[in-house]
């Protein structure tokens, strides 16, 4: 994955977050199945052997089959009820988990912003390796958001929800794209709640719980449009707020973490100068060279 994949990746991510029969019996006590499977073993030459006076033989013909079949119905019944509490516990587990994306959703309604804080862990399995990168950001409705990551080093994310701008001082270099044309679709990612509702629907989910929070494991579906092995977010159980989002992909694994998280209604942000539409507008300095994303597209 190149660096600018990379970043998009991490953008996706955080938005994301900001931003789950028993076997019928036959009248003799049988399985359905052991009837058929003994009338199959042979029935006509025990007829046979009857009529021969060595009802002996029949018996013991008849014992050695149920000695075989008995214990692969057994299993196969065994197997059966496994399958059906798997079956029953993810549709439990689905229904809960709409049940609290549907109270999340309510919690939220009345959002118009956010502010935390931020730590994205990016650990690199095969190699067990870790880098992290701390920020904040801030969130506005219904297509804006400012990210200022600040360790190990700078760089600023900014969208007025028509651009996005990657911004690299070290660098003095700022790269510019039009939101449709990244296939960015902002309001998804501003969403959290519309986000993991959206993954937990193409995935197959599992819900558990701590002290504190819910959490739901999502693994996406073999015919899956997530491009992800496993994705796992954490909810406060209190707020009803995404405090967590894990992803994994192939060998790497990414957790986005929010810390002194702050939600704004529209009443609390009029008047808050970070929050007015400037804010999320990039003013590029005179010795900053500006980059058109589709330029790099370009020259790969």
């Amino acid at each position: 994955m190149n660096k600018k994949i990379f970043f998009y990746f991490m953008i996706y991510l955080f938005f994301t977050f900001s931003c789950f029969s028993a076997l019928s019996m036959g009248e003799n006590g049988n399985s359905k199945d052991e009837e058929i499977t003994i009338k199959s073993s042979e029935p006509i030459n025990v007829s046979k052997d009857v009529k021969q006076s060595e009802p002996e033989k029949v018996t013991q013909k008849v014992k050695e089959v149920k000695k075989i079949t008995t214990p692969e119905i057994k299993k196969e019944k065994k197997w059966e009820k496994v399958k059906y509490a798997k079956i029953q516990a993810q549709k439990k587990d689905t229904d809960d988990i709409q049940k609290l994306l549907d109270k999340i959703k309510e919690a939220q309604k009345e959002r118009i912003a956010i502010k935390a804080d931020l730590t994205i862990t990016t650990t690199y399995i095969d190699v067990n390796n870790k880098q992290e990168v701390k920020g904040d950001m801030l969130i506005k409705k219904p297509d804006k958001f400012l990210v200022h990551y600040k360790e190990p080093a700078e760089q600023i994310l900014v969208s007025d929800g028509k651009n996005l701008w990657i911004y690299t001082p070290d660098l003095k270099q700022v790269i510019k794209q039009n939101i449709k044309d990244a296939n960015l679709n902002t309001h998804f990612y501003i969403e959290f709640e519309t986000s993991i509702d959206y993954f937990s629907k193409n995935s197959k989910n599992i819900l558990n719980e701590t002290e504190e929070q819910h959490i739901i494991k999502m693994v996406p579906l073999k015919n899956k449009s997530i491009d992800f092995d496993e994705i796992i977010s954490k909810i406060n159980k209190k707020t009803l707020i995404p405090e967590s989002m894990s992803m994994k992909f192939e060998n790497t694994l990414i957790e986005v973490k929010f810390t002194n998280i702050k939600i704004f209604n529209e009443k609390d942000i009029s008047g808050m100068d970070e929050f007015t539409d400037k804010n999320f507008e990039f003013k590029k300095p005179d010795d900053v060279e500006e980059i058109e994303a589709s330029s790099l597209l370009k020259a790969e």
